[in-house]
C-alpha cells in the first residue's frame, strides 16, 4: 500500500511497528536515528514517517524541522511517538506540521487508525 519510514532508537518499538504496519500491507523502512532518515528519505520517497521524539544524535522534532526545510521532503506527513507529556514538545510539533502524536506505551489500534487517517 504505502512506503512508511519508522525511526526509533528502541529496536523493540521499531520491530513492533514494522510488524503491525507490514500486516496492513505497507512497505516499512526502519532507522535508529533522524540522520539515517535524512540520508535515505529521498531514495525511499515515503508516504509517511513515524518518529520517536526522544532519540540520540537527531531527535524527532529536529528531524521534522530538517524535513520541512527541504523542498523534497517538506510535504511528507509525520506522526510522532512519545512517552513525554511535555506540552512544549506538542506545540513545537504542531508548528512543524506534525499530523498526530501517539503516546507510549503504544496502543496498536490507535496507531493504525492514525496511519489510516494520514494516508487518506
Amino acid at each position: 500500500m504505502a512506503k512508511i519510514i519508522v525511526v526509533d532508537d528502541d529496536p523493540a518499538i521499531s520491530k513492533i511497528m514494522q510488524s503491525i504496519l507490514a500486516k496492513e500491507g505497507h512497505e516499512v523502512f526502519t532507522f535508529i536515528n533522524g540522520f539515517e532518515v535524512l540520508q535515505n528519505v529521498q531514495d525511499i520517497s515515503p508516504a509517511l514517517i513515524i518518529s520517536d521524539i526522544s532519540m540520540p544524535k537527531l531527535d524527532g522534532l529536529s528531524l521534522c524541522e530538517a524535513l520541512r526545510n527541504n523542498e523534497n521532503s517538506k510535504d511528507i506527513p509525520v506522526i510522532l511517538l512519545t512517552a513525554s507529556k511535555d506540552v512544549n514538545d506538542f506545540a513545537k510539533g504542531v508548528n512543524l506540521g506534525v499530523k498526530f502524536y501517539c503516546q507510549k506505551p503504544l496502543v496498536v489500534s490507535e496507531v493504525l487508525q492514525k496511519v489510516k487517517d494520514v494516508l487518506k
